[in-house]
């Protein structure tokens, strides 16, 4: 993405920016609880990404099956931070959703964590 001087990849990266710098809704916490809480999730949400690709990659029944303990113990890690209220980190949508929606709400036909239950592995065992 293009924005000024600036040419900015990734799409987190990217979607970071723009909460950021764009302006529109306020996506992105200002306040430095908010701030620390957000990163955190970010951080742990990195983890379920990089999980999930590798449990993705598994060569063997035995190697993804251990990636995927791994995978719903990143789960529960990212689990722990959420609130129980109507979004992901509160009352109002933030840049979290803007993360995690593509993977919890995937366009029809893209992966998303259930993709590799052909494997014979379920999220839910």
């Amino acid at each position: 993405m293009e924005h000024g001087q600036e040419l900015v990849i990734e799409s987190t990266v990217v979607a970071r920016y723009i909460a950021q710098y764009v302006g529109g809704p306020e996506l992105y916490p200002r306040t430095p609880d908010d701030l620390e809480r957000i990163e955190r999730f970010l951080a742990r949400w990195a983890d379920v990404e990089t999980t999930y690709y590798d449990l993705l990659r598994a060569s063997s029944d035995a190697q993804a099956e251990e990636r995927r303990a791994l995978f719903v113990d990143r789960l529960a890690a990212v689990d722990e931070l959420l609130d129980r209220a109507p979004f992901l980190l509160g009352d109002d949508f933030s840049f979290a959703e803007c993360v995690a929606a593509p993977w919890l709400f995937p366009p029809s036909g893209r992966a998303s964590f259930c993709g590799y239950a052909s494997r014979g592995a379920a999220l839910s065992e």
